[in-house]
């Protein structure tokens, strides 16, 4: 059967993530200063995680196994003292990270780093700087962002498409790659059940936009194998093998699909404003889904397929 100019088998072959937003972490100790910074990342469509402090900043990112798009960081966050907490919290993003994530850094006065600290930073713009100068920076560093970002779901995107028909076993980093981009996902650095034994994907679109479903035995079923999506573990079916397993979860995924459809249908509320905790992540992740599928769609519809 064709779709397109392509066939079925072809278009599973392909592996699309529902996937989150490019993420900029932001540390600025003066709150005012932090509104308006903030406010110009979310301009540009990034998800802006923030802190107040080095300790905070070290916080909130454990907490997302310190995967981050892009860093903009004041250099000194005490008030009164002449420190470069910034420095610190480059140098240690940029141990932390598989890839170079973009760094970038402002000032309340110019500065004179040493070389090996300057060249952590992309750019270092003065808090005094003209406000075309620092929309500049800002414009600069959410493109970098975007970049970083779209490098690592290609890397993620690749190595399910690798796994083929049939579920594989994943070393740890590569799954935290997935889980970390996969919308609505529990953080990375939170506790889960359990790491997968395999990892596979399941297309539910017709551009092959699905999900990361991870393969798991339990002790005390032994009579059970469970398939549960990659961040969403509450979203999980189960079989006497994997292969009934993944029906399973299938038939879970699509029903809760057509469930948040139909309540977004009736209801004018955001998903922000009408779930909390799993209920909250979960129609992220449809809305990624129905938002990928939809952007894909408009590709086919531009390019007169």
């Amino acid at each position: 059967m064709a779709v397109g100019n392509q066939t079925v088998s072809e278009m599973k072959s392909r592996v699309r993530l529902p996937i989150r937003r490019p993420r900029s972490l932001l540390v600025e100790d003066e709150y005012a200063a932090l509104e308006r910074r903030r406010d110009l990342l979310r301009l540009k469509d990034l998800d802006v995680i923030e802190a107040t402090s080095e300790a905070e900043a070290y916080d909130r990112l454990r907490d997302i196994g310190f995967r981050v798009d892009v860093v903009m960081t004041d250099l000194n966050l005490t008030p009164g003292s002449d420190t470069i907490e910034g420095v610190d919290i480059a140098q240690t993003v940029a141990e932390y990270s598989g890839q170079a994530v973009p760094l970038y850094a402002y000032s309340g006065k110019r500065r004179r780093l040493a070389e090996d600290r300057q060249r952590l930073f992309k750019q270092v713009v003065l808090k005094s700087a003209s406000s075309s100068r620092v929309r500049e920076v800002f414009n600069s560093a959410a493109e970098d962002a975007r970049q970083h970002f779209k490098v690592s779901v290609e890397q993620a995107e690749s190595m399910l498409s690798a796994v083929g028909p049939k579920p594989q076993p994943l070393s740890k980093p590569e799954l935290s790659l997935i889980r970390d981009l996969v919308a609505g996902a529990a953080p990375s650095g939170w506790p889960i059940a359990g790491v997968p034994d395999r990892v596979g994907f399941l297309p539910l679109t017709q551009h092959a936009v699905g999900v990361p479903y991870g393969v798991v035995s339990r002790e005390e079923r032994p009579d059970r194998i469970y398939a549960s999506v990659v961040g969403h573990e509450y979203l999980y079916g189960y079989g006497a093998d994997a292969e009934d397993a993944v029906s399973a979860l299938e038939d879970v995924v699509r029903g809760f699909a057509e469930l948040v459809d139909q309540e977004d249908a009736e209801s004018s509320f955001s998903d922000s404003e009408n779930a909390v905790g799993p209920s909250r992540r979960m129609r992220k992740l449809f809305f990624a889904l129905r938002a990928r599928e939809e952007e894909f769609t408009r590709d086919d519809a531009f390019s007169g397929q």
